[in-house]
């Protein structure tokens, strides 16, 4: 009777330890894809484009945005927050289960800061850069006015001067008057 009470005692805690495992690796595979957007976050962030100053285009710049765009869909703050929710409920299941959390607390705590400080700055970088882009195309299309006025101009001083030279023009006119 106690070896049979043992026996159930020993397959209840068999069986927390399993549940216990089970939401160790639940846990780490969120933690782990949380872990990997963050990464791709700040690489993406902290790489510069590696042309020279005068090198990098327009289109450089917008492709960058859309990849900041992607990763910011990818992981928007309804997936953060549900990774980050099932790693809380994991961590509730370990503790139901009388198993030692560790420091998967202040892991997720930790995580939980990191992700959501790296979506903010995400967030500052696509408004800067979006900002950018637009400040760039307005000087391109001022550019582009400014090179059509001075083709014009020139191609009207062209007109002028095929057209004979100003004293000549002067002495025509005296001629007339």
């Amino acid at each position: 009777s106690e070896i049979s009470l043992f026996e159930k005692q020993l397959r209840e805690r068999n069986f927390q330890v399993d549940q216990a495992i089970q939401n160790d690796h639940k846990f780490a595979h969120l933690k782990a894809k949380i872990e990997e957007w963050v990464t791709k976050v700040i690489a993406l962030m902290e790489h510069n484009l590696k042309s020279g100053p005068f090198e990098v285009t327009l289109t450089d710049v917008k492709q960058r945005l859309n990849k900041m765009k992607e990763l910011k869909d990818q992981s928007s703050d309804i997936s953060l927050n549900i990774c980050l929710s099932g790693m809380r409920e994991c961590i509730n299941k370990v503790v139901s289960n009388h198993c030692s959390l560790g420091q998967l607390s202040n892991e997720c705590d930790a995580l939980r800061y990191k992700a959501n400080q790296t979506h903010f700055k995400l967030n500052q970088e696509i408004a800067f850069t979006s900002e950018m882009i637009e400040e760039w195309e307005q000087y391109e299309s001022k550019v582009a006015q400014v090179t059509k006025w001075l083709s014009e101009c020139q191609a009207k001083l062209q007109n002028e001067s095929e057209s004979g030279s100003i004293e000549e023009k002067l002495n025509e006119k005296e001629v007339i008057d």
